[in-house]
């Protein structure tokens, strides 16, 4: 009977690829990577490490120390050529570091996190409309994932959330689902005296999108759209404590419970 370590030397065999020594670093052990991107001179550096909310590693933890991690990366410039490089030790060099910004799960379809260097993530956030959705999702959910993980501080995720709110707006619900997470979360867990600079901020990032959706649906919009505004709403009215969306909320209750 076949094993399944033949499906993948028979893969290893047809594409010379290393196909099994790279199933066998996901499937015998547990967790996913966070890997970094740094500069270090002239050349850019991955380094590649078990991610975890938790400090440490748990006694008798399955999760893993290495992966072989198959890494997409591309410059943020006017052509679209995807580079590819297989990440299989704790750091390495994946090629020379370039005036235009670099990122890493380009795409946005590898399973692991993704960390930038503070040179490096400015260079990016200047460039975001240059992202695709999804990479522009995994940016501000990679951001949020390291604030949780005590790996960067809560600015650093600001930093990237203003990006997106100042370059666009992007209607892009999972992105601004993240966004509206952080910011409830951060004003919870920093309490009373900061709740007036989180929705100062809230309202920054929030009010211009409310001004391109407005407050009733069309027609022929998508459900997706739908779910952005009732998130756009939500934060503007519980946050940022907007008159004008605690009125509109109110008359709207109003109307439903006198069956209008």
């Amino acid at each position: 009977n076949a094993e399944t370590t033949d499906l993948w030397d028979a893969l290893e065999e047809s594409t010379h690829a290393p196909v099994r020594s790279l199933m066998d670093s996901w499937v015998f052990q547990g967790g996913f990577p966070l890997v970094t991107l740094k500069k270090e001179g002239t050349d850019l550096i991955v380094e590649q490490e078990p991610f975890s909310f938790i400090p440490g590693k748990p006694e008798g933890s399955a999760i893993g120390e290495i992966w072989s991690v198959p890494l997409t990366f591309r410059n943020l410039d006017d052509s679209d050529e995807l580079n590819t490089y297989l990440l299989d030790t704790t750091r390495a060099k994946i090629a020379d570091s370039s005036s235009v910004p670099t990122i890493i799960n380009a795409k946005g379809d590898g399973y692991y996190r993704v960390a930038y260097s503070q040179e490096l993530i400015q260079e990016i956030i200047p460039q975001i409309h240059k992202l695709e959705e999804l990479e522009r999702f995994n940016l501000i959910s990679d951001s949020w994932a390291q604030v949780v993980a005590a790996k960067i501080d809560y600015l650093g995720f600001l930093d990237v959330a203003n990006a997106l709110g100042g370059q666009g707006p992007f209607l892009e619900s999972p992105v601004w689902a993240v966004v509206a997470q952080g910011l409830e979360v951060a004003s919870k867990a920093l309490g009373s005296e900061k709740s007036e600079w989180i929705g100062d901020i809230a309202g920054a990032l929030f009010r211009p999108l409310l001004q391109v959706l407005g407050f009733n649906p069309a027609d022929d919009e998508p459900e997706t759209t739908g779910v952005l505004r009732s998130q756009i709403i939500s934060v503007l009215g519980t946050l940022v404590k907007d008159p004008e969306v605690i009125e509109f909320a109110q008359s709207t209750f109003r109307s439903e419970m006198s069956g209008e």
